[in-house]
């Protein structure tokens, strides 16, 4: 067992050794200068272009009701609408079925606050990942 160790330990300190220091500076006022390859530049650069006007992040909404026909789902809606009205609702379709979600929260903590009172009215409410508006 010490034999295994001592050896695991070698191949893990030979690996951190192996890593490669010419295309990281260190200037004497402290900071760190990290020369980059033009493409990955040119990437990067792509990337925030390409979504700079993108209002949606990865967050969380409340499913309240799934079915694979429209009507519940559209009563479920009316419901929502009389009684969170402060909330947003989203209604869509994902074959096969109608989805019903509530609410753009980038936190899982917020979204679990109004999943209490969401429970209230509609039992089977639950917090999935989607993309939500940020404003």
């Amino acid at each position: 067992m010490k034999y295994l160790f001592a050896l695991l330990f070698s191949f893990t300190t030979v690996s951190l050794f192996a890593q490669n220091k010419d295309n990281v500076r260190f200037t004497p006022q402290g900071s760190l200068n990290i020369i980059t390859e033009p493409e990955v530049d040119a990437l990067v650069n792509k990337y925030l272009y390409l979504n700079q006007n993108n209002a949606e992040v990865r967050g969380f909404r409340i499913q309240i009701k799934q079915a694979m026909k429209s009507e519940p789902v559209l009563q479920a809606k009316a419901k929502v609408l009389r009684n969170f009205p402060n909330l947003k609702v989203y209604y869509t379709y994902d074959q096969p079925d109608f989805k019903l979600r509530v609410g753009d929260f980038t936190d899982r903590f917020d979204a679990h606050k109004a999943l209490v009172d969401i429970s209230k009215q509609f039992d089977g409410a639950f917090i999935v990942r989607d993309m939500v508006k940020v404003q």
